[in-house]
């Protein structure tokens, strides 16, 4: 398979990722009647109609956290027959509301009430996820309320913030986040016209970076951060950022500094191997590192893989104003097992053709490599901030921020390093 038909390759495989969550999304979701978390919570807590809250999830998972008042019906035991008891406590409800932990699961449940007769079942939109973060927006309506084996408490804790974590929250927020914004934008502008290859793989990092980030400032702005699509396209705008920069990066390595591709150019390496297969019928001691790297860095994205996957959620003050800070379990999903397995399936990939094509193989895999690092850099980073701040995630969304500055302020330190006539950009006159 030649090179040029592997980028085709990435290409669907890129636009794949971006279209199947949505579809899986329309079709779990929009089948399934279905009512807000918020607009549930008030109908129950009215008490005057004769409403249900059905917990579909499973008996362990039940005992260990419910919210207060639901009862438990796991979705097995609705999947398993026509004709069972609790069917009976059901037809003169006048609500029957379902719920599990993001909504999934209902969905499928709320479309097996309706088949068994129950045409007022609706599905709780966002699950447990969003009826315990929708219990801090309105002070006016009834507290959220939990129960566990240690007894009743409240849905979403409170943490008090120091005057410091509340600056820095707020200038990550207002002061960061725009700022790398605008420098990312000024970096499409600037690389907009380039065809080097290095170039282009920047550009449409930048491109991806600025789109995702944006959609998490819409999240943000218009949807109270409860829109899974906007969020959803915030983290794949960092997935396939990460992955064009890790490519433009070894592009950068390959052509200005070590001239493995170029077989008119002598490897930098040539020193130190003293034998070359540009030359010779000799291995590449850079293959040889690139199919140590394969293996060694599935390693490392398989970390994420052991975190626990667990919702959670606290609220605090800052500056006079109540903000909601955890991590939603579709996000856990997405980063501690979807990154994961997703960079260890190009690794695997990558490996494949390292070993079977040979040095053949390398511009290939260096391709694939770039695609696992994207979701690997982004999942791992994730998973690091907010397992290391479980307890606070203030500080894990403040050093998110962070971390995407600097990731911003070294690529524009990389395409000012690199400046010149070869690269064509607008505002070099320096010959290099």
């Amino acid at each position: 398979m030649k090179l040029s038909s592997h980028k085709a390759l990435m290409t669907v495989l890129i636009l794949c990722g971006l279209l199947v969550p949505p579809v899986i999304f329309t079709m779990l979701f929009l089948q399934a009647p279905s009512i807000s978390a918020e607009n549930a919570r008030d109908i129950i807590a009215n008490g005057k109609v004769n409403s249900i809250l059905i917990d579909v999830r499973s008996a362990r998972e039940f005992e260990v956290f419910h919210l207060a008042g639901a009862i438990n019906i796991p979705l097995e035991k609705i999947q398993a027959d026509d004709n069972l008891s609790w069917q009976n406590h059901l037809k003169n409800r006048e609500h029957i509301f379902l719920i599990c932990n993001m909504g999934f699961l209902s969905a499928g449940a709320t479309e097996r009430f309706h088949k068994l007769g129950f045409p007022k079942a609706k599905n709780i939109e966002g699950g447990m996820d969003a009826w315990l973060a929708g219990g801090k927006r309105d002070p006016e309506r009834a507290p959220v309320r939990v129960q566990t084996p240690y007894g009743p408490g409240p849905g979403v804790p409170r943490l008090e913030f120091s005057l410091f974590e509340q600056a820095l929250i707020s200038f990550a927020a207002f002061g960061i986040k725009p700022l790398y914004g605008l420098i990312s934008l000024g970096l499409i502008l600037l690389l907009f016209k380039n065809r080097k290859t290095d170039a282009v793989a920047l550009k449409w990092a930048m491109i991806a970076f600025f789109l995702g980030e944006n959609a998490c400032a819409v999240n943000f702005l218009f949807y109270d951060e409860q829109s899974l699509l906007m969020e959803y396209l915030h983290m794949y705008g960092m997935m396939v950022s990460f992955g064009f920069a890790s490519y433009a990066f070894m592009v950068m390595l390959d052509t200005r500094v070590i001239g493995f591709t170029d077989k008119n150019e002598k490897c930098i390496l040539l020193a130190n191997c003293r034998q070359c297969f540009k030359y010779q019928p000799v291995s590449c001691n850079l293959r040889l590192m690139f199919l140590y790297l394969v293996p060694a860095t599935a390693i490392i994205a398989g970390i994420p893989l052991s975190g626990d996957l667990a919702s959670y959620f606290y609220v605090g003050d800052v500056f006079g104003g109540d903000v909601l800070f955890g991590h939603f379990l579709y996000q856990q999903i997405i980063e501690y097992r979807i990154c994961s397995l997703l960079s260890i399936v190009f690794l695997v990939i990558a490996g494949f053709y390292l070993f079977k094509f040979r040095e053949m193989g390398l511009p290939v895999a260096k391709i694939y490599f770039a695609a696992a690092l994207g979701p690997l850099f982004f999942g791992l980073m994730r998973f690091i901030m907010f397992e290391v701040y479980r307890g606070n995630p203030l500080w894990a969304e403040a050093w998110e921020e962070i971390t995407e500055f600097i990731f911003i302020g070294f690529i524009l330190w990389i395409v000012w390093w690199w400046r010149g006539p070869d690269m064509q950009f607008p505002f070099s006159s320096k010959k290099r």
